[in-house]
Parts: C-alpha cells; sequence; structure tokens
C-alpha cells in the first residue's frame, strides 16, 4: 500500500496543481480583457493535448521501466525500444513488448 501511494500522491498533487494553475490563470486574464482570455484558451486547446500526449506516453512507459528499479542502466534498451517509433511500436503489438522484460 505505500508503495501505491508513493507513486499514486505525486502523481494527483500534478494533476491538481495543473488545475489550479489553469483556473488562476483564467480568473487573473479575464479580468484584463475578453480578448487575452480567448488567447489563453486557444492556447490551452492546443498545449492541453500534447501535454496530455506526453504524459500518456510517460504513464505508459511506467509498466515496463518499474522492474528495473534496481539497475536504471537496464531500462534504457526498453526506453529507447519504446521512444524510436511510437506509432510503429503501437501498430505492432504485443511482439515488440518483449524487449522491455
Amino acid at each position: 500500500m505505500k508503495t501505491l501511494l508513493g507513486a499514486a500522491v505525486p502523481l494527483f498533487l500534478s494533476m491538481v496543481s495543473g488545475m489550479v494553475a489553469h483556473l488562476v490563470g483564467s480568473a487573473v486574464l479575464g479580468n484584463q480583457s475578453a480578448a487575452t482570455l480567448a488567447a489563453m484558451a486557444l492556447a490551452l486547446a492546443v498545449f492541453s493535448p500534447v501535454a496530455a500526449a506526453v504524459a500518456g506516453g510517460v504513464r505508459g512507459l511506467v509498466p515496463f521501466v518499474a522492474p528495473h528499479a534496481d539497475d536504471p542502466a537496464a531500462a534504457l534498451p526498453c526506453c529507447a525500444t519504446l521512444a524510436g517509433s511510437v506509432t510503429e511500436w503501437a501498430g505492432s503489438g504485443p511482439r515488440s513488448w518483449s524487449v522491455c522484460r
């Protein structure tokens, strides 16, 4: 349970801090002008999906990297394989995942 909370609490805090930052930014820019607030909304519409994709990729690496916690160098081939071509890796299915085990 301690291990699970040790991994979950930082993730939860990062998600909450991101939401608070967006809320504060909206409140501050909302006092400036409607155009400024609209510009922020447009920027977030582009930034949020990109950030979600990167965060999803990082979270997707965790099950493959976690078994190598005692020997980080052993996780490098796995990371190189997965980062090489995400599209190719996703399309090839479980056959390419055996490299990481």
